[in-house]
Protein backbone atom coordinates (compact mmCIF):
# COMPACT_ATOMS: atom_id res chain seq x y z
CA UNK A 1 0.00 0.00 0.00
CA UNK A 2 2.95 2.28 1.23
CA UNK A 3 4.80 1.59 -2.22
CA UNK A 4 1.68 2.81 -4.66
CA UNK A 5 1.06 5.62 -2.43
CA UNK A 6 4.84 6.57 -3.11
CA UNK A 7 4.42 5.53 -6.51
CA UNK A 8 1.14 7.95 -7.13
CA UNK A 9 2.36 10.58 -5.46
CA UNK A 10 6.02 10.77 -7.75
CA UNK A 11 4.21 10.57 -10.67
CA UNK A 12 1.38 13.25 -9.46
CA UNK A 13 5.19 15.27 -8.54
CA UNK A 14 5.77 14.59 -12.15
CA UNK A 15 2.49 15.97 -14.20
CA UNK A 16 2.40 19.06 -12.01
CA UNK A 17 6.22 19.59 -12.86
CA UNK A 18 5.82 18.78 -16.32
CA UNK A 19 2.69 21.60 -16.44
CA UNK A 20 4.97 24.16 -14.76
CA UNK A 21 7.80 23.65 -17.49
CA UNK A 22 4.58 23.76 -20.19
CA UNK A 23 3.38 26.87 -18.38
CA UNK A 24 7.18 28.18 -18.35
CA UNK A 25 7.01 27.74 -22.03
CA UNK A 26 3.81 28.58 -22.94
CA UNK A 27 4.29 32.21 -21.84
CA UNK A 28 7.94 32.26 -23.20
CA UNK A 29 6.80 31.20 -26.42
CA UNK A 30 3.93 34.51 -26.26
CA UNK A 31 6.51 37.00 -24.88
CA UNK A 32 8.84 36.37 -27.96
CA UNK A 33 5.86 36.40 -30.24
CA UNK A 34 4.64 40.06 -28.88
CA UNK A 35 4.87 42.78 -30.98
CA UNK A 36 6.69 44.97 -29.38
CA UNK A 37 6.72 47.75 -31.74
CA UNK A 38 3.03 48.68 -29.96
CA UNK A 39 4.85 49.67 -26.90
CA UNK A 40 6.24 52.47 -28.66
CA UNK A 41 4.26 55.61 -27.44
CA UNK A 42 4.84 54.22 -23.93
CA UNK A 43 8.06 53.79 -24.34
CA UNK A 44 8.72 57.63 -25.77
CA UNK A 45 6.33 58.82 -23.04
CA UNK A 46 8.90 57.15 -20.17
CA UNK A 47 11.79 59.05 -21.36
CA UNK A 48 9.88 62.46 -22.44
CA UNK A 49 8.61 62.10 -18.28
CA UNK A 50 12.17 61.08 -17.19
CA UNK A 51 14.42 63.70 -19.32
CA UNK A 52 11.79 66.36 -21.34
CA UNK A 53 13.61 65.04 -24.61
CA UNK A 54 11.71 63.92 -27.15
CA UNK A 55 12.44 59.95 -28.31
CA UNK A 56 12.09 58.81 -31.70
CA UNK A 57 11.71 55.26 -32.26
CA UNK A 58 11.54 54.38 -36.76
CA UNK A 59 13.01 50.87 -36.42
CA UNK A 60 11.91 47.88 -34.87
CA UNK A 61 11.69 46.58 -31.27
CA UNK A 62 12.03 42.99 -30.18
CA UNK A 63 12.79 41.43 -27.30
CA UNK A 64 14.41 37.93 -26.55
CA UNK A 65 12.98 35.88 -23.91
CA UNK A 66 15.48 34.60 -21.41
CA UNK A 67 16.62 34.70 -17.39
CA UNK A 68 18.20 37.81 -18.77
CA UNK A 69 16.49 39.30 -21.75
CA UNK A 70 17.72 41.40 -23.85
CA UNK A 71 16.08 44.00 -25.94
CA UNK A 72 16.91 45.25 -29.46
CA UNK A 73 15.93 49.22 -30.94
CA UNK A 74 16.95 49.91 -34.26
CA UNK A 75 17.06 53.40 -35.79
CA UNK A 76 16.52 55.57 -32.65
CA UNK A 77 17.29 58.75 -32.28
CA UNK A 78 16.38 62.22 -29.50
CA UNK A 79 15.66 65.38 -30.86
CA UNK A 80 17.90 68.15 -29.75
CA UNK A 81 16.51 71.30 -27.87
CA UNK A 82 14.69 74.16 -29.85
CA UNK A 83 18.38 76.51 -29.88
CA UNK A 84 20.19 73.76 -31.08
CA UNK A 85 22.15 73.78 -34.13
CA UNK A 86 20.99 69.86 -35.36
CA UNK A 87 17.37 68.61 -35.31
CA UNK A 88 18.90 65.58 -33.36
CA UNK A 89 20.89 65.69 -30.09
CA UNK A 90 21.74 61.63 -30.26
CA UNK A 91 20.83 58.76 -32.76
CA UNK A 92 21.87 55.27 -32.29
CA UNK A 93 21.44 52.50 -35.80
CA UNK A 94 21.40 49.31 -33.45
CA UNK A 95 20.95 49.33 -29.23
CA UNK A 96 20.83 46.01 -27.55
CA UNK A 97 20.98 46.07 -23.83
CA UNK A 98 20.46 42.68 -21.75
CA UNK A 99 19.88 42.48 -18.24
CA UNK A 100 19.36 40.19 -15.48
CA UNK A 101 15.36 39.47 -14.81
CA UNK A 102 15.28 39.07 -11.08
CA UNK A 103 16.96 41.90 -9.77
CA UNK A 104 14.62 44.21 -11.94
CA UNK A 105 11.76 43.51 -9.63
CA UNK A 106 13.95 44.92 -6.88
CA UNK A 107 14.54 48.31 -8.85
CA UNK A 108 17.77 47.20 -9.62
CA UNK A 109 19.29 47.32 -13.16
CA UNK A 110 22.37 44.77 -13.66
CA UNK A 111 23.02 45.14 -17.16
CA UNK A 112 24.62 41.79 -18.51
CA UNK A 113 25.63 43.48 -22.11
CA UNK A 114 25.11 47.02 -23.93
CA UNK A 115 26.04 47.29 -27.75
CA UNK A 116 25.51 50.48 -29.41
CA UNK A 117 26.28 50.28 -33.04
CA UNK A 118 27.05 54.22 -34.78
CA UNK A 119 25.92 55.72 -32.03
CA UNK A 120 26.21 59.69 -32.47
CA UNK A 121 25.79 62.44 -30.00
CA UNK A 122 25.98 66.18 -30.38
CA UNK A 123 26.99 68.52 -27.17
CA UNK A 124 26.78 72.00 -27.34
CA UNK A 125 26.72 74.80 -25.34
CA UNK A 126 24.62 77.82 -25.91
CA UNK A 127 26.26 81.63 -25.84
CA UNK A 128 24.48 81.82 -22.22
CA UNK A 129 26.71 78.59 -21.48
CA UNK A 130 23.15 76.18 -21.46
CA UNK A 131 23.52 72.87 -22.84
CA UNK A 132 21.62 70.62 -24.85
CA UNK A 133 21.83 67.90 -21.84
CA UNK A 134 20.22 69.72 -19.47
CA UNK A 135 17.33 67.22 -18.01
CA UNK A 136 14.32 69.10 -17.54
CA UNK A 137 12.02 66.99 -15.58
CA UNK A 138 8.01 67.88 -15.48
CA UNK A 139 4.66 65.90 -15.06
CA UNK A 140 3.55 65.20 -18.92
CA UNK A 141 -0.61 64.50 -19.93
CA UNK A 142 0.78 60.68 -21.84
CA UNK A 143 -0.51 60.02 -25.20
CA UNK A 144 -3.48 57.65 -23.31
CA UNK A 145 -4.32 60.91 -21.53
CA UNK A 146 -3.64 60.25 -17.92
CA UNK A 147 -0.70 62.29 -16.14
CA UNK A 148 2.52 60.42 -15.44
CA UNK A 149 5.09 61.78 -12.60
CA UNK A 150 9.04 61.06 -13.57
CA UNK A 151 10.39 59.20 -10.98
CA UNK A 152 7.62 56.96 -9.58
CA UNK A 153 9.18 53.85 -10.24
CA UNK A 154 13.09 54.57 -9.00
CA UNK A 155 16.43 52.21 -9.86
CA UNK A 156 18.05 51.85 -6.41
CA UNK A 157 21.07 50.86 -8.31
CA UNK A 158 22.80 50.50 -11.61
CA UNK A 159 25.52 48.34 -12.59
CA UNK A 160 26.51 46.70 -15.62
CA UNK A 161 29.20 43.75 -16.76
CA UNK A 162 29.67 44.94 -20.40
CA UNK A 163 29.64 47.80 -22.87
CA UNK A 164 30.56 48.00 -26.43
CA UNK A 165 30.34 50.55 -28.79
CA UNK A 166 31.50 50.78 -32.79
CA UNK A 167 31.68 53.34 -35.24
CA UNK A 168 30.67 56.13 -33.05
CA UNK A 169 31.05 59.73 -33.46
CA UNK A 170 31.14 62.23 -30.54
CA UNK A 171 30.66 66.27 -31.70
CA UNK A 172 31.23 69.22 -29.11
CA UNK A 173 29.81 72.99 -30.02
CA UNK A 174 30.94 75.92 -28.19
CA UNK A 175 28.83 78.49 -29.44
CA UNK A 176 30.09 81.25 -27.34
CA UNK A 177 33.68 80.70 -28.92
CA UNK A 178 32.04 79.35 -31.98
CA UNK A 179 34.17 76.45 -32.04
CA UNK A 180 33.85 73.25 -33.08
CA UNK A 181 35.33 69.11 -32.21
CA UNK A 182 34.59 66.41 -33.53
CA UNK A 183 35.89 62.51 -32.02
CA UNK A 184 35.59 59.35 -34.00
CA UNK A 185 35.49 56.67 -31.66
CA UNK A 186 36.51 53.29 -33.65
CA UNK A 187 35.36 50.98 -31.11
CA UNK A 188 34.99 51.38 -27.13
CA UNK A 189 34.80 48.90 -24.68
CA UNK A 190 34.08 49.00 -21.21
CA UNK A 191 34.02 46.00 -18.91
CA UNK A 192 33.34 45.39 -14.90
CA UNK A 193 36.79 44.59 -13.16
CA UNK A 194 34.57 42.99 -10.01
CA UNK A 195 31.09 42.77 -8.01
CA UNK A 196 29.60 45.77 -7.12
CA UNK A 197 31.65 48.66 -6.02
CA UNK A 198 34.57 47.58 -8.15
CA UNK A 199 36.72 49.10 -10.89
CA UNK A 200 35.53 49.58 -14.79
CA UNK A 201 38.13 48.71 -17.44
CA UNK A 202 38.38 50.74 -20.61
CA UNK A 203 40.02 50.28 -23.77
CA UNK A 204 39.08 52.52 -26.71
CA UNK A 205 40.39 54.03 -30.27
CA UNK A 206 39.45 56.45 -32.67
CA UNK A 207 40.52 59.71 -34.09
CA UNK A 208 40.76 63.57 -33.54
CA UNK A 209 41.45 66.33 -36.28
CA UNK A 210 43.26 63.41 -38.12
CA UNK A 211 45.39 62.18 -35.45
CA UNK A 212 44.76 58.30 -34.75
CA UNK A 213 44.15 57.58 -30.87
CA UNK A 214 44.13 54.89 -28.27
CA UNK A 215 42.65 54.67 -24.65
CA UNK A 216 43.28 52.44 -21.87
CA UNK A 217 42.74 52.07 -18.45
CA UNK A 218 40.51 51.60 -15.21
CA UNK A 219 38.21 53.92 -13.66
CA UNK A 220 35.67 53.70 -10.66
CA UNK A 221 32.33 51.49 -10.81
CA UNK A 222 28.88 53.63 -11.50
CA UNK A 223 27.48 52.98 -8.03
CA UNK A 224 30.51 54.72 -6.90
CA UNK A 225 30.02 57.29 -9.62
CA UNK A 226 27.13 58.25 -7.99
CA UNK A 227 28.23 58.07 -4.08
CA UNK A 228 29.14 61.42 -2.74
CA UNK A 229 30.98 60.05 0.56
CA UNK A 230 33.46 58.02 -2.13
CA UNK A 231 36.50 59.72 -3.79
CA UNK A 232 36.43 58.13 -7.97
CA UNK A 233 39.65 56.26 -8.63
CA UNK A 234 40.93 57.28 -11.90
CA UNK A 235 44.10 55.83 -13.96
CA UNK A 236 44.05 56.16 -17.52
CA UNK A 237 47.01 56.54 -20.43
CA UNK A 238 46.17 57.83 -23.53
CA UNK A 239 48.39 57.93 -26.95
CA UNK A 240 47.54 60.47 -29.35
CA UNK A 241 49.70 62.87 -32.10
CA UNK A 242 53.30 61.29 -30.85
CA UNK A 243 52.72 61.64 -27.22
CA UNK A 244 51.53 59.87 -24.13
CA UNK A 245 49.56 61.16 -21.64
CA UNK A 246 48.85 59.34 -18.46
CA UNK A 247 46.82 60.28 -15.04
CA UNK A 248 46.06 59.47 -11.87
CA UNK A 249 44.33 59.90 -8.53
CA UNK A 250 40.96 60.62 -7.73
CA UNK A 251 37.92 62.72 -7.83
CA UNK A 252 35.05 62.91 -4.82
CA UNK A 253 32.76 64.86 -6.94
CA UNK A 254 33.23 63.93 -10.89
CA UNK A 255 29.60 65.68 -12.07
CA UNK A 256 30.84 68.85 -10.52
CA UNK A 257 34.21 68.49 -11.69
CA UNK A 258 35.38 68.72 -8.30
CA UNK A 259 37.79 67.64 -5.41
CA UNK A 260 40.15 66.66 -8.06
CA UNK A 261 43.48 64.82 -7.02
CA UNK A 262 45.17 64.14 -10.44
CA UNK A 263 49.02 63.07 -10.81
CA UNK A 264 49.99 63.40 -14.62
CA UNK A 265 52.44 63.16 -16.76
CA UNK A 266 52.55 63.59 -20.83
CA UNK A 267 55.44 62.65 -23.56
CA UNK A 268 56.28 63.61 -26.75
CA UNK A 269 59.37 63.80 -28.95
CA UNK A 270 57.42 66.08 -31.45
CA UNK A 271 56.17 69.30 -29.76
CA UNK A 272 54.62 70.80 -33.08
CA UNK A 273 52.71 67.54 -33.96
CA UNK A 274 50.85 68.21 -30.59
CA UNK A 275 50.51 71.95 -30.86
CA UNK A 276 48.52 71.45 -34.00
CA UNK A 277 45.88 69.58 -32.21
CA UNK A 278 46.00 70.85 -28.80
CA UNK A 279 46.55 74.76 -28.93
CA UNK A 280 49.79 74.29 -27.01
CA UNK A 281 52.21 77.06 -27.96
CA UNK A 282 53.95 75.63 -31.62
CA UNK A 283 57.45 77.69 -30.20
CA UNK A 284 58.26 74.30 -28.41
CA UNK A 285 60.78 72.63 -30.03
CA UNK A 286 62.64 69.31 -29.18
CA UNK A 287 61.65 65.99 -26.85
CA UNK A 288 59.04 67.49 -24.18
CA UNK A 289 58.47 65.41 -21.00
CA UNK A 290 55.96 67.45 -18.22
CA UNK A 291 54.80 66.29 -14.57
CA UNK A 292 52.37 67.71 -12.12
CA UNK A 293 49.44 67.81 -10.52
CA UNK A 294 46.11 68.92 -11.07
CA UNK A 295 44.03 69.61 -7.64
CA UNK A 296 41.17 72.03 -6.69
CA UNK A 297 39.80 73.27 -3.34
Amino acid sequence: MGIRIASTLKWVAMGLLGLLLLSVFIIFAVLSAYDYNTLKPEIQDAVADATGKELILEGDINLRMGLSPTLVVRDARIRNVQWGSQPDMAKVKRFEIKVRLFPLLNHRLDIVHLALVEPQMLLETDTAGRSNFAIERETKVSRSGKGTEAGDWKLSRITFKELKMDMGRVTYIDHASRKTYIVDVTSLTASSTGPLGGGIRVRANGSYDRESFEAEGTMGSLAMLTNPSAAWPVDLTLRAAGMVLSVNGSIENPAARRGMQLDFRLQTKDPGRLSRVSGLPPQLKGPLDISGRITDT
